[in-house]
């Protein structure tokens, strides 16, 4: 049996990479006012346009159950074994409907192995080990060596952000409305990760720079304690502060990062003008 990997459209992968690799992905979607978009298919200039002129945020919604259905069943009748890797089920729901999905399948195809995981991460530090998944699968590694791979990445993944403005965070329920007016009036710039799967606050900064600055010492430090293995610098429409906060990394810790815009579903919380890092490192 051959080895298929299934992740979502947040992981950021490429069309090119996607289809070399034979990855399946489900695609979450947008909804502004009347009309839906498919993440993986809306060009991001467009949806950066929608979401300036859009008078509030764009809804986002999980893929249906139907299409999670069709993926799996599908790969199962060509005989495949699946690997499973999905955002963080604490901001949305690929991974509970995968494990829903494989229960009702699970009966009609009893030799299939199939290994549904929970990131608890999102953007390129969910990214990066589905590439190297879908890598190890095409070199006819093992289940249960790319399983290994793929929890080991994961349990060494980090992923910290700060966002422009607090506005789409307040909008989409993440914040009160008294902490985003708190925010504004003092300038703070909250730099936020991913603990247990959610957002959660790990500094509160005074301005765009010094939240920077931060992730900067949080990363160098992590870095001198456990060792890197990828990092990864993610902006969302801001091309200029992600190559500065790329540049500040290369310099200060001679490294050369990815450089990778978010997907919309992403930036439809953390709004235009985010920047964060995402990085993997050797211990944890």
């Amino acid at each position: 049996m051959t080895i298929r990997i299934v992740t979502d459209s947040t992981a950021g992968l490429t069309q090119a990479f996607i289809q070399k690799m034979q990855i399946r992905e489900l695609p979450l979607y947008l909804r502004f006012e009347d009309e839906v978009f498919a993440e993986n298919e809306m060009d991001l200039e467009q949806f950066y346009e929608r979401m300036a002129s859009s008078p509030v945020l764009p809804a986002t919604s999980q893929p249906t159950y139907l299409k999670v259905y069709e993926i799996f069943e599908q790969l199962l009748k060509e005989g495949h074994d699946i690997i499973g890797i999905f955002i963080s089920s604490e901001l949305t729901g690929p991974y509970r409907l995968a494990c829903m999905v494989w229960e009702e399948l699970k009966e009609m195809y009893p030799q299939a192995r199939v290994e549904i995981i929970d990131s608890r991460m999102g953007c390129m530090a969910l990214g990066y080990p589905v590439r190297q998944a879908a890598q190890a699968a095409a070199e006819q590694k093992s289940f249960d060596e790319i399983i290994e791979l793929t929890r080991n990445l994961l349990r060494n993944a980090h992923i910290m952000f700060t966002p422009a403005t607090l506005e789409n965070l307040k909008k989409g329920g993440r914040i009160g409305s008294a902490a985003a007016l708190l925010g504004s009036i003092l300038e703070i710039k909250p730099l936020l990760h991913l603990q247990e799967g959610k957002i959660a606050v790990l500094k509160k900064c005074r301005g765009n720079k010094a939240a920077e600055e931060a992730m900067f010492r949080i990363l160098a430090k992590d870095a001198q304690k456990w060792g890197l293995k990828h990092v990864v610098v993610h902006y969302s429409h801001v091309l200029e502060r992600g190559k500065r906060v790329w540049q500040t990394l290369h310099d200060g810790l001679g490294i050369d990062p990815e450089l990778a815009d978010i997907t919309p579903i992403i930036a439809a919380h953390v709004g235009a003008g985010a920047v964060g890092i995402a990085y993997f490192t050797e211990g944890k």
